[in-house]
């Protein structure tokens, strides 16, 4: 049996990092406001937040700024969203938006960014924090930030406290809760050699899923748990060469296995 894809976006421009409200009643995503030009392969930094309906096909634009603001997602009670955004005078790049009265709130911080993580100036065209969703609850945002050496960060936006996660040493991105908020599954690694690792939302008992290397993005917990799903290409294959991959759990083998399989798999397709 295989699923049918259907085409939900029909434009020229780009769209990207589409969310399911938890009723599964919208998509909020993020769009570019207007195409490249022919052969043009920079990234480009102007888009706003769309919301569109499941059942009417409506599509309702919800920021209006001439700059980057992207990677949104749902609160738990679809109340609201948040997401990442380099407005000028902005403090913290963080915002919230009310999806009934359509206020958007800049979450502050005692102290700057820069020195929650660590920096004493922030470099140029620099965006902080990253990849932001709220925990399952609620009461907490989960994000990625930092320079050089990026770390996965908890953020209590009540007391404006940020709890850093992960080690110093250790340069870990694009965080996701486990649906009962127990886990949290990143990445972590240097290019081409990125890999899978699962930790307690607490930062503690930091395990490592994979061994194979190459570029990974987006890892998400199954409701159950028992899997991850995730984007990964391996070394040296194009950016736009990204597959989606399913990590089993409940199937794990040791790392010398895994090692042993992987050169058979080499000679195999040498051969």
């Amino acid at each position: 049996m295989t699923g049918v894809q259907t085409w939900l976006f029909r434009s020229e421009t780009s769209e990207r990092f589409a969310r399911f409200s938890h009723d599964n009643k919208f998509i909020v995503y993020e769009k570019e406001n207007s195409p490249l030009h022919a052969g043009d392969t920079s990234f480009n930094c102007d888009r706003d937040i769309f919301l569109k309906s499941l059942d009417s096909g409506r599509v309702r634009r919800l920021t209006h700024d001439p700059t980057y603001d992207a990677m949104p997602s749902f609160s738990p009670d679809d109340s609201e969203i948040i997401f990442m955004s380099d407005r000028p005078g902005g403090e913290s790049c963080l915002y919230r938006l009310n999806l009934k009265t359509g206020e958007t709130k800049n979450i502050f911080m005692k102290e700057s960014w820069n020195e929650k993580i660590g920096l004493y100036t922030r470099p140029q065209e620099m965006l902080l924090p990253f990849y932001p969703s709220f925990s399952p609850d609620g009461s907490k945002i989960l994000l990625h930030a930092g320079y050089e050496t990026r770390g996965v960060f908890l953020l209590d936006p009540e007391k404006e406290e940020l709890t850093r996660l992960t080690d110093r040493t250790m340069d870990c991105y694009f965080p996701s809760f486990s649906f009962d908020g127990k886990k949290i599954v990143f990445v972590s690694g240097s290019p081409d050699e990125e890999d899978i690792y699962v930790m307690g939302n607490d930062g503690s008992n930091i395990t490592r899923l994979t061994y194979d290397g190459g570029s990974k993005r987006y890892p998400t917990f199954s409701p159950d748990g028992k899997s991850v799903i995730f984007s990964a290409k391996g070394e040296g294959e194009p950016d736009y060469y990204f597959e989606i991959y399913l990590l089993n759990l409940d199937q794990t083998i040791s790392k010398e296995m895994l090692e042993e399989r992987l050169e058979r798999l080499k000679i195999a397709n040498l051969e």
